[in-house]
């Protein structure tokens, strides 16, 4: 949507299929660069945390999980190395 910045993650079940997205989104006013990339591992920590919670066990806390990693972007999520999204029409990082 113009005007707005989200960050996003994938949260997977137990068998690894992504089950919901877990989403900070702000208008682009509030959330100018380098705020979206802070943001990132925050994400992708609740995200780790509630993958596991549903069995996930490739999930793991933190950005070392490189399994974990390769599947999200995969599914077009944000690049947690990079900060931008994989796929997409419009990323403010690229």
């Amino acid at each position: 949507m113009p005007g707005a910045v989200v960050v996003t993650a994938p949260v997977r079940d137990a068998s690894g299929q992504v089950v919901a997205g877990l989403t900070v989104s702000a208008p682009s006013m509030r959330m100018r660069p380098p705020r979206p990339r802070a943001w990132c591992p925050q994400v992708l920590d609740a995200r780790s945390s509630l993958s596991q919670l549903l069995g996930d066990v490739t999930a793991a806390p933190g950005q070392g999980n490189e399994r974990a990693k390769r599947a999200d972007l995969a599914d077009g999520a944000v690049d947690e190395t990079h900060g931008a999204a994989s796929a997409g029409p419009h990323s403010i990082f690229r």
